[in-house]
């Protein structure tokens, strides 16, 4: 069974699991999604003392350390940094130290190339990414990124979003490939895919967002920042359909949130 969507939950919201995986017995896990038909899954993950584990041959591993710090085949991984490691092959040594945190996600099985890395998001751009959009008010749709790893193989990646304080997007969208988000700090408004209705979403919160599933229109008042990873890449090397549409009544939700605020205190760093 494919994952389910999820949009804009908050990590509060996902129990403590006991058999996310069992090299992670030791460590607070909770689940955000799992393919129970593959098996892969996204966790976040608390060490509450030192927990260090040979991750299985079979998947990719990515990881990002969200607070503290990690070790992987024997080099320092700082806050903010990311691992990944193939599905093969090399060393598949990982330590959380004791007061960690980080997003750990397992790959689809036998899916993923390349070789073992550790990266530091300075070392890579912002990039600019706009594409046009007749039902956006602006006429286009415009997302800032960093890269930080984009498969050769499959073009799978994971990189980090930043939203600048009072940007957004007043559309819906569907495209092919799958999204997967898990916030880093400030707030994000948005529209609950099945009713329409407005969701908040803050530090901690995750979505799911499957091929073709329908989500956004978005807005954020102090700015906002992401990790991301996207799925599921047209075998043929498409870039993938995007489709847009208009969004019933968002206007009237942006106006309510908006009012809640007196004036934009952008997020520190942004």
């Amino acid at each position: 069974m494919p994952r389910e969507v999820i949009e804009g939950r908050a990590l509060a919201e996902f129990p403590v699991a006991e058999a996310v995986a069992d090299y992670l017995d030791g460590a607070e896990a909770r689940l955000l999604s799992r393919d129970e038909a593959d098996g892969a899954f996204s966790a976040h993950v608390l060490a509450h003392a030192d927990v260090g584990f040979e991750y299985p041959e079979g998947r990719t591993l990515e990881l990002f350390v969200l607070t503290g710090s990690a070790t992987a085949n024997g080099q320092p991984v700082p806050r903010g940094f990311f691992v990944y490691l193939p599905p093969s092959g090399g060393g598949r040594s990982i330590r959380l130290h004791a007061g960690s945190t980080v997003f750990l996600a397992t790959g689809e099985r036998g899916i993923g190339s390349g070789s073992f890395e550790i990266v530091d998001p300075e070392t890579k751009p912002w990039q600019v990414r706009t594409s046009s959009n007749e039902h956006a008010s602006t006429g286009t749709t415009t997302n800032v990124v960093k890269y930080l790893r984009v498969d050769a193989e499959n073009r799978n990646n994971f990189g980090i979003d930043v939203m600048w304080p009072g940007s957004g997007q007043d559309s819906a969208e569907w495209h092919t490939v799958a999204d997967e988000l898990f916030r880093l700090r400030g707030d994000l408004l948005l529209a609950d895919p099945v009713t329409g209705e407005p969701l908040v979403s803050g530090p901690g919160s995750y979505c799911w967002r499957p091929a073709m599933s329908r989500h956004l229109p978005k807005y954020s008042h102090t700015g906002c920042v992401q990790i991301f990873r996207n799925r599921d890449w047209p075998a043929d090397g498409g870039k993938g359909e995007m489709v847009y549409a208009t969004a019933p009544d968002w206007d009237r939700h942006l106006a309510a949130y908006k009012a809640k605020f007196d004036t934009i205190d952008p997020v520190p760093g942004l």
